[in-house]
């Protein structure tokens, strides 16, 4: 990111040169950064010439000392940002928001008016109000990695980072506030609808929601603010409800090609119908779980694709009809195939059944599949989440799209903190500034954590060159979460550090099972 930094300003000194170099003497050609230029963020300038307005956050010079007091931070920005505040009103400044967990002030305003405003000795910087973004999926590369099979059940995470050991000790979060700046959480979800999972109860998990996105809404329209609240506090559950103690289970992990397969002799039938019942919880359009039939075993119809969500936390029944295949012997399918990032809890058959021969396999005693790969017979596995009693604040900041703007995490982590959050959670980020830590974004965080905050940051999905880490993950106030496979080895696709200034970076490995 440096490199692209010092081309942007190249560019921009370039371009100052030769608009300047027919009406300037030789010894002038050298163009001299002004003061109020070294105020503006590059991503910035870049901006200014080709909108006619720009969303810019303002810092103020004036900024909040330790120990961080919330009141003592609010008295500072009105004290300090009234001035402001009436210049941008004269300018027609759209969408003004004033911030105290920084000193600043975030605004639509005319490209023409960014370098006025950098001239003001009040001001100390005016950054782009950036498009932040959860984590992208890591690229694939041209190196493949073969991963022997190990199998992991869903509720594996837990037991990995020894959260069951507090558990045991009587430490599940009781009483722990976490705010979730996130997509929203679907409160109707059953991991999170309720502190105790009983519905004789009033006690609902979610205490506090609001939305700083433009879509005036807290639910969440796109998966992961859910995904991330159940990871941090959802309650205990049963997923799925077997019907008996035991079922097929795919496993889950990333880059997986699990096969289990049923081998069934129709050459005296001549109609077949294949009936089982199945749960899937799948990354939705990156997860499949083919169900294919063969009479050769080299060509392969598929008979159904499931993706996403069975749709409860019962199992479902399903059928396909096989008398096509009536007359041979026919081998069923069930192929888990899974993309190179991020991992839900996976797929699960039970009851396989052919009445038309008499074959019923309720799995009970071992299963009776002709071919296994990955695929392994388990018992039902409760899954919760890391301080399943601990409450949620849901801010929801970013769209049901995965993005919102650098501003509107801020006004969530100001709401946070003013609300008493003991633990603020954003799964998200961007490339900010130099990656020392002084954007607007990382600097909240950093003044979170003077109030007394533990913020969560992800680290991102960069790659695992040096210097990958993003914005927030870089502030001084964060714990930064990396990513680690199977084998407790940091993946290849998550960030590193050090930040943008050589400083090392506070960080912690998330199982890709957590």
């Amino acid at each position: 990111m440096k490199f692209h930094f010092a081309g942007v300003v190249l560019l921009l000194v370039l371009g100052i040169a030769i608009v300047s170099a027919a009406e300037k003497p030789a010894d002038e050609l050298i163009p001299k950064i002004s003061k109020p230029h070294a105020k503006i963020d590059p991503y910035l300038l870049a901006k200014i010439g080709k909108k006619r307005e720009v969303q810019v956050i303002i810092m103020l010079k004036d900024q909040p000392l330790k120990p961080f007091s919330v009141p003592k931070a609010k008295q500072l920005a009105s004290k300090t940002q009234t001035d402001l505040m009436c210049e941008l009103e004269r300018m027609g400044a759209k969408g003004v928001r004033s911030h105290w967990i920084i000193n600043a002030i975030s605004a639509t305003i005319p490209s023409s008016s960014v370098l006025k405003l950098a001239q003001r000795a009040d001001v100390a910087s005016i950054w782009l109000d950036q498009n932040v973004t959860l984590p992208e999926p890591p690229e694939k590369s041209n190196v493949t990695i073969v991963y022997p099979q190990v199998f992991i059940q869903p509720d594996y995470g837990d037991y990995a980072i020894n959260a069951t050991d507090l558990w045991n000790l009587g430490y599940q979060g009781d009483g722990i506030k976490i705010a979730i700046l996130d997509t929203g959480i679907d409160r109707t979800h059953p991991m999170l609808d309720d502190l105790d999972d009983n519905p004789a109860t009033n006690d609902p998990k979610v205490i506090l929601e609001k939305c700083f996105t433009f879509e005036n809404k807290v639910t969440d329209g796109y998966g992961h603010g859910t995904h991330v609240a159940g990871i941090a506090a959802g309650t205990p559950q049963r997923v799925p409800v077997f019907n008996g103690s035991y079922a097929w289970y795919s496993g889950a992990g990333n880059d997986l090609d699990n096969v289990l397969e049923y081998t069934f002799d129709l050459t005296n039938v001549s109609s077949a119908t294949l009936n089982f019942s199945t749960w899937y919880y799948t990354e939705p359009s990156f997860d499949y779980c083919y169900v294919e039939v063969s009479t050769d075993g080299v060509t392969w119809e598929v008979l159904d694709v499931y993706t996403g969500y069975s749709g409860s936390n019962e199992f479902v029944n399903m059928s396909y009809d096989l008398t096509p295949y009536a007359g041979n012997v026919t081998i069923v399918r069930f192929t888990y195939v899974t993309d190179y990032s991020v991992v839900y809890i996976g797929w699960y058959i039970d009851d396989v059944s052919v009445p038309e021969i008499g074959f019923y396999d309720d799995v009970e005693s071992g299963g009776l599949a002709s071919y296994v790969w990955g695929w392994n017979v388990v018992e039902q596995p409760v899954i919760s989440g890391v301080a399943p009693k601990a409450l949620l604040m849901n801010g929801k900041v970013l769209t049901d799209s995965g993005w919102g703007l650098t501003s509107w995490i801020i006004s969530g982590i100001e709401w946070a903190v003013y609300n008493d959050a003991d633990v603020i959670s954003m799964s998200l980020g961007g490339w900010q500034g130099d990656g020392s830590g002084r954007d607007p974004l990382s600097m909240a965080v950093e003044n979170a954590r003077n109030a007394g905050k533990v913020v969560v940051v992800a680290a991102g999905n960069a790659g695992s060159g040096e210097a990958t880490i993003s914005s927030p993950a870089v502030s001084r106030g964060a714990i930064a979460v990396a990513a680690s496979d199977r084998y407790d080895v940091v993946t290849l696709w998550s960030s590193r550090g050090p930040a943008g200034d050589g400083r090392s970076v506070l960080t912690l490995l998330l199982l890709e099972m957590a």
